[in-house]
């Protein structure tokens, strides 16, 4: 029996970092020399813009050129709102499955969220393939619902073999030893700062380790004459850099050996700790004032761009917003990037950074489950993974395109790519796939904002978690 009951409601990027980008293909080819990779600074982490709600651009579903006679019928979906992403996308893909896959009759939906995949999976009319995007949220309740195919068998006939995959990049999509999806494509989170604000402050040197990083951050921080926050040297973490703070403090989530949630992990507990001082130092009612007054991340009132953070944690797309929004800024004067901060006492966590992904799987019940699987395949096509993290300035999901001097020219992209061909650090998902995923992520991010609204500590928010998830883990566990 499939188990199509599965929560529809969280999709794991709420602050998806897309939102509200408007750069076109034309902004996205240049890097340029805002963004060329140049010797790096010792690093130190701040927290992530949260960008506004984008508006989805509905698409009819693409019919790509007409394949040659006898073609098979070929149906891709995936969760992609964003028109200035489609269009391109629209452009190279279907070359690629025709170059691929010559017999195959392409048609390309975009806009297809989690909800429909599952309402297409029980009408029996699913794509042979689902990008998922920003739904990666959801691929381990899909897993536990027995709605994914294992991909293992058709990756060893075609020798797309895990190593080929750096560490940690299969965990959002592999459960009990299986592989149910290949991601396309990945973020990281690091440290992004000011180095002109730094020095107008008298400071040469970026924070290494969290504690610098808030120190730095209080002493950058500017007040109005009535005490108003106007600027932030630290941005506090409240979205998805939430998750990278707490594998940063060497945080797990569970335990997938003894089937347990783990919320009051020690990592976790003192993420959380640390999080809520920062926000109880500066008054949560004076940081909620200054976010409301922010422009809109991910174009030009971007608040990096205008002087608002100083320091912030965020990911390689933070190349993107420059380069679209700044393109006068250089690297090493207006801005710089480097390792996330990690704690004092424990050196040994340095780059222990959580690793977002984003699937491409293949139902149960598709129609054409061996052309989905070859098409799926075909997108790790290294010439096709490289164009799309260029252009969403993505890190590449294999490690030949990693490697590649197109990727490691762009800033943020060249620190993380070292970091996991080198294996130099930790760089997992917070969230790896598990049976109850997308409602574990929505309960922790109901407790944690009540954690830095000092309206629950961190200790009893994070053993209700535990007393909360534990029985329905369990319950789906004997589904």
């Amino acid at each position: 029996m499939k188990d199509l009951s599965i929560s529809k409601k969280f999709s794991r990027r709420d602050f998806l970092r897309m939102a509200g980008v408007a750069a076109g293909a034309a902004a996205l080819a240049a890097a340029g020399a805002a963004c060329a990779a140049q010797p790096t600074a010792a690093p130190a982490a701040p927290a992530a813009t949260s960008a506004p709600a984008a508006t989805a651009a509905v698409t009819q579903p693409t019919q790509a050129p007409a394949a040659p006679s006898g073609s098979v019928d070929l149906l891709y979906w995936d969760n992609n709102a964003f028109e200035f992403y489609q269009k391109p996308w629209d452009e190279k893909f279907p070359a690629l499955i025709k170059e691929k896959i010559p017999n195959a009759k392409l048609t390309i939906a975009h806009a297809q969220d989690g909800d429909k995949f599952l309402t297409a999976i029980n009408a029996g009319t699913p794509p042979d393939l689902f990008f998922t995007w920003d739904q990666s949220g959801k691929v381990g309740s899909w897993i536990n619902g027995g709605l994914l195919l294992p991909l293992d068998d058709m990756m060893a006939v075609d020798g797309l073999t895990k190593d080929m995959f750096p560490s940690g990049m299969l965990d959002q999509a592999s459960y009990g030893g299986k592989t149910y999806g290949i991601p396309m494509l990945a973020d990281a989170f690091q440290l992004w700062w000011r180095p002109d604000l730094l020095k107008e402050a008298g400071i040469t040197d970026p924070p290494k380790t969290i504690e610098d990083y808030w120190a730095i951050g209080e002493q950058l921080t500017q007040k109005d004459s009535s005490g108003k926050i106007t600027r932030l040297g630290a941005m506090m973490p409240a979205g998805w850099d939430v998750l990278s703070w707490c594998v940063s403090f060497g945080g797990q989530i569970w335990d997938p050996e003894t089937k347990q949630v783990t919320p009051d992990h020690p990592g976790i507990l003192a993420a959380w700790e640390d999080m809520a001082a920062q926000w109880k130092k500066y008054d949560p009612a004076a940081l909620d004032l200054f976010n409301s007054s922010l422009g809109a991340g991910f174009t030009a009132e971007d608040p990096f761009l205008k002087d608002k953070f100083v320091m912030k944690s965020d990911a390689e797309w933070n190349a993107d917003i420059i380069r679209s929004n700044a393109p006068t800024w250089k690297r090493g004067v207006n801005f710089e990037v480097g390792h996330h901060p990690y704690p004092a006492a424990k050196p040994d966590l340095l780059n222990n950074v959580d690793l977002e992904t984003y699937p491409v799987v293949i139902p149960y019940n598709a129609k054409q489950k061996e052309l989905g699987w070859k098409a799926t395949a075909a997108m790790n096509d290294n010439e096709f993974v490289v164009w799309w993290a260029t252009l969403l300035v993505n890190l590449p999901q294999t490690k030949k395109a990693l490697a590649d001097p197109r990727v490691q020219a762009i800033a943020g992209l060249d620190i993380n790519a070292k970091i996991l061909l080198e294996e130099n650090g930790n760089f997992r998902p917070l969230f790896p796939a598990m049976p109850i995923g997308a409602e574990y992520q929505d309960a922790f991010n109901r407790e944690f904002d009540l954690v830095i609204h000092q309206k629950k500590s961190a200790a009893d928010a994070l053993a209700g978690l535990k007393t909360e998830l534990q029985p329905q883990l369990d319950a789906k566990l004997k589904s």
